[in-house]
């Protein structure tokens, strides 16, 4: 758990929910709605959160640059990420952070361009997508 957000540095309350997430819900809100110009400056930049991680392949591939964290990124009910068009990268890694997941595939939907993610390969041999990248 954090003691304080990750988006603005501040406290957060004592609400155990808002500590495990590591944001407070304004903060949250903001990131969603700035979406590409959150995620451009933060890209490839390393977080004190990855310093717990367990993951520590994953953790060294983030602090070496190898790896990018979409766990800031938009998700989907569906639980894909949208990634903003200036985050995509070929030739790299892309996980969750926050839940040290792996991603596995990342799709361009056909219909509107927009470039998704999933852990899993949903978007692999799918008609409405273009298959960007396969793990």
């Amino acid at each position: 758990m954090r003691d304080t957000c990750d988006v603005c540095g501040k406290p957060l309350p004592d609400d155990d929910e808002l500590r495990e997430f590591g944001r407070h819900v304004e903060c949250d809100k903001e990131m969603i709605e700035r979406g590409d110009a959150t995620m451009k400056g933060e890209r490839l930049t390393l977080m004190p959160q990855y310093d717990h991680m367990e993951n520590r392949a994953m953790r060294n591939k983030l602090e070496r640059g190898e790896c990018i964290d979409l766990s800031r990124c938009r998700m989907e009910l569906d639980g894909s990420y949208i990634i903003p068009p200036d985050v995509w990268q070929e030739d790299i890694d892309y996980c969750n952070a926050q839940t040290e997941g792996w991603i596995w595939s990342i799709g361009r939907e056909t219909a509107t361009g927009i470039i998704r993610a999933a852990h899993d390969t949903r978007f692999y041999q799918n008609p409405e997508y273009h298959c960007l990248w396969l793990r």
